[in-house]
């Protein structure tokens, strides 16, 4: 009996398997870093009764190192996962919906007179997601045998 390897097949899937791993591999860092945005606790000031809070219940901020605090909603819902190719994708916040603070917040603005620290939401999930890719890996693995 002669067995057949086809190669093209074997190397279609393995593709497929690695790009699904690469896009879990966003999903899970992108919601990790909304998870630092929505997760107290905060330990920085409250804000109760500014003029830009009229209506709103107080606000507990972020201190500076910590992750910034939730309060509209608008920098987690700015969170997505972009592919560019099956084997690229970009994990981005803000810049759409209004937002335009979120590198503001990840690296802080030291140029203000009242300058603003760190804030840092993204950098920490890529710190755990890249603890975690081996497990991603692993998984990918085991649930490649079905694509």
């Amino acid at each position: 009996m002669k067995g057949v390897w086809d190669v093209k097949k074997e190397v279609d899937r393995i593709k497929r398997v690695v790009s699904a791993s690469l896009e879990a591999t966003a999903v899970f860092l992108k919601d990790d870093a909304v998870r630092r945005i929505v997760d107290p606790p905060k330990t920085g000031r409250y804000y109760v009764g500014a003029p830009y809070r009229v209506g709103k219940p107080p606000h507990q901020a972020s201190a500076p190192g910590e992750s910034p605090a939730d309060d509209s909603g608008a920098l987690k819902a700015s969170g997505r996962v972009e592919k560019k190719s099956d084997f690229h994708f970009e994990v981005k916040f803000g810049g759409q919906g209004g937002v335009d603070y979120a590198r503001d917040l990840e690296y802080g603005m030291p140029q203000l007179k009242n300058p603003l620290e760190p804030r840092p939401f993204l950098r920490p999930a890529v710190e755990e997601t890249r603890s975690k890719l081996p497990k991603i890996l692993d998984l990918a693995s085991f649930y490649s045998k079905t694509l």
